[in-house]
């Protein structure tokens, strides 16, 4: 079967529409309609402007970025949720190891804290990973902003 003639425009417009509605729906997410009216009205307007929030934001996400011996950069996000149980089986003794994990689609509310365990999968093996020149961890919350850590080379003995 032929694609019609207008083809890439429908596609276009598809992907267009679903940005356009993730930025605009994103300040009441998860609202029900009845809370939408009850708080908001009918919309006919920008409901960013109205709550305080803007408009484009970058997703919340956790990433660790390595950086090799010979410069090269590798960049990985954390863990979902249901990657976990085949990391545990792929790796058994990371289970003893482990405590409460923050994964990628963990929430942390404006103002609250979170702690975890943060697991990156790095295609390295261990002599490559131990010969690193550097790797960072950067939490990035849309409603707080960015924060970066460096992963020291040596673990902290505590002293």
């Amino acid at each position: 079967m032929p694609l019609p003639d207008d083809y890439v425009e429908r596609v276009y417009a598809g992907v267009l529409g679903k940005i356009i509605g993730v930025y605009l729906g994103r300040p009441f997410e998860g609202w029900t309609y009845e809370r939408i009216l009850q708080e908001l009205g009918p919309v006919q307007y920008y409901v960013h402007e109205r709550l305080g929030k803007p408009l484009v934001v970058t997703d919340d996400d956790i990433t660790g970025t390595f950086t090799s011996a010979d410069d090269a950069v590798v960049t990985s996000s954390a863990i979902e949720k249901t990657d976990l149980p085949n990391l545990y089986i792929s790796f058994p003794r990371l289970k003893s190891l482990s405590s409460t994990p923050l994964y990628r689609e963990s929430s942390i509310q404006p103002g609250a804290d979170g702690e975890g365990m943060v697991v990156f999968g790095f295609p390295i093996d261990q002599a490559t990973w131990d010969k690193r020149k550097s790797a960072t961890i950067t939490v990035d919350l849309y409603h707080q902003g960015q924060f970066t850590t460096e992963i020291p080379k040596t673990a902290p003995t505590g002293k």
